[in-house]
Formats: C-alpha cells, structure tokens, sequence
C-alpha cells in the first residue's frame, strides 16, 4: 500500500471516531458519511495544497492532518464542509423582512464611555433581542462578557419590563454549540431576568432578498422588534477586525457564515450581509482587546482597552472604534 493511500485511510478513521476535530452532534454523522473516502479526502487535499499550501506536497498535507496539525485540520474542516453543504443545501422558503430593520437608524449620536451608565434603549412594543458574541466558549474579550450583557438587560428592564426578551447567537460550527448556552453564568442570568436562550445554530433557516442579495436568517429573527448588537472589538485572521458589523454575521446560517470566510470577495460580501441585516442599537465592549487573532485558540492575546463605545448609527460606532484601536493607519 502506498504512503499516502494509508494516510487517507488514516484520517478517514480519525475523522469518524471524531479525533481529529469535534463539529455539531447534528452535522457530525451525515458529514462524516459523507468526507470519509479516498475520493473527497484527495479533493479537498488538492484545494488545499492549491489555494494554501502550494509549498506542501498532497502526502505531506495529509500527514500534517494524521499529525493533528491545528491550523490544517482547521483549514480542512471548513473546506470540507463547504462542499458538504453544497452537495445537501438546506430546503429554504422566502421569509419576510425582520420587523426591528423597519426601525433602523442612520444617523445617531455616539458616545464613548468609561461605563454603561448613560446607555439608555428606548421603550419599544414588541420583542426584544440582543445579539451578543457567543463564537466559543472562551471568555472575554474572545466572547461577550456576562457582567457586560447583565447591564445591558437591566438596561433593556428599564424602560421595557414586560417585553418578551431574548439573548441569541449561532456560535462556530466546530464544536458542540449547546455547550455555550449551557454555562451556568448564562443560565443563571436568563433565570433572573425571565429571558429565552436561542442557540441560533438550532433554528429553522429561510432567505430574504436584501439589498441585491440573498441572504440566509433564522426565522426566530422575523419576529424580532428591536435588536440590539453587543460586540467585543478584536483582531481577525480574516477580516482584519471583528467587532460591530462583524457580529452580524452570527445571524445568518452557519453554511453562509462558512462559505463567506472562504469567499475571494469577503470583506466586501461580509460588510454587505452586516449592513443589510444591522441592528437598531449597538454597543461595543472595548475594556479589553484581542489582539493577533479572533480567539485565543488561533494565536489571539489580550491587551488592555478602555470604556464602552454606543450608539444607532452602525457605521459611526464601528468608526469610532477603528479610530481608537485599530494598529492600521489607512483604516
């Protein structure tokens, strides 16, 4: 048997027993099924060495992934679930427009504070949803911090008491999502504040034309009045920064968040989807900063920040964050 016909049967095996990379239980068997044969393997081997390792031979590649190499086992998962995904896409009906985008503002004052005090959300009929970023479950400043999302509820209670209110995100495919709405801080806050949990990744999806494009959302989203976007303000691998717009993108469905990273066009695409889909209010957690990656997992480390930047108008709040934290002068 040759070597690398006895790596792909290897990593066929690793990949089945589920020890090379963990992934939602939901998708787990279907893709497995469906990846674990010479055929795909050797396909997404040969995009790979083509696209990003043109140095590394197909053999090589392949004993990189048997080695458990993290950022090609990485890179090998996303392709391959993009071509998953485009060989099972999901049956979507069209949906209506979300209620909240009725209310969307584009101008708006942006404060930059030491603290929350002054953030004031305005009584709203209707339901409620705040948007946090639940990517993982590592902590702040790679997530949302619950003390942060704590005060943004009470400020929510303020002014709307008995509104229905919900905290909801679609975390990253690549391990078991339940896991971040399974954290006691979390669930001990929802108690509290009588607020459903939504785990964004479970939800039935549909599409809605959106400024020229197609966009996939779950449906939860069409019932939503006033949505309010709390960010964190990060470095990224791919999108140089992730922080206001860039949390947007944990509302569309996991197979377009996935394809758009691997999208030639990203930043153009991903800020299109953000604009089209933004929030009515938004909030940024600058206290700490990732800096070098989006979580701590792919290189990612912390520095300090300052304050808390808010506001409606999604492009000025953004703005006012790249200007104080972004390291590139032609941002």
């Amino acid at each position: 048997m040759r070597l690398e016909e006895k790596f792909k049967i290897e990593v066929a095996s690793l990949i089945t027993q589920q020890k090379l990379f963990k992934i939602e239980p939901d998708l787990a068997q279907p893709y497995c099924s469906w990846v674990c044969n010479s055929e795909k393997i050797m396909r997404i081997i040969q995009k790979l060495r083509k696209y990003f390792y043109k140095e590394l031979s197909d053999e090589e590649l392949l004993l990189s992934i048997r080695k458990k190499d993290n950022k090609i086992v990485n890179a090998f998962l996303e392709l391959s679930l993009i071509y998953f995904f485009a060989e099972h896409p999901p049956k979507l009906v069209e949906l209506d427009a979300p209620k909240y985008l009725l209310r969307t503002k584009t101008r708006g004052e942006v404060k930059y504070m030491a603290s929350l005090n002054a953030l004031s959300i305005p009584k709203v009929n209707g339901k409620i949803m705040i948007k946090p970023n639940f990517v993982s479950i590592e902590g702040f400043p790679v997530t949302t911090d619950i003390k942060t999302l704590e005060t943004v509820v009470k400020k929510v209670r303020d002014s709307n008491p008995k509104n229905p209110l919900i905290i909801a995100d679609g975390p990253s495919l690549f391990f078991d999502s339940e896991k971040v709405f399974e954290r006691k801080d979390l669930l001990d806050l929802a108690k509290k504040y009588k607020i459903d949990l939504v785990n964004l990744n479970k939800e039935d999806y549909g599409y809605l034309f959106k400024d020229g494009q197609k966009i996939f959302i779950p449906r939860v989203l069409c019932g939503v009045d006033y949505l309010i976007n709390l960010a964190n303000f990060k470095e990224h691998t791919t999108a140089k920064y992730s922080s206001a717009i860039k949390n947007h993108l944990g509302l569309v469905s996991p197979f377009q968040r996935l394809s758009l990273h691997h999208n030639n066009n990203f930043l153009v695409s991903m800020n299109k989807i953000c604009m089209a889909l933004r929030a009515n209010y938004h909030i940024i957690d600058c206290r700490k900063i990732l800096r070098g990656a989006q979580q701590k997992v792919y290189g990612g480390y912390e520095e300090k920040g300052n304050g808390f930047i808010f506001g409606e108008n999604l492009k000025e709040v953004e703005g006012a964050a790249l200007k104080r934290f972004a390291k590139d002068e032609n941002i």
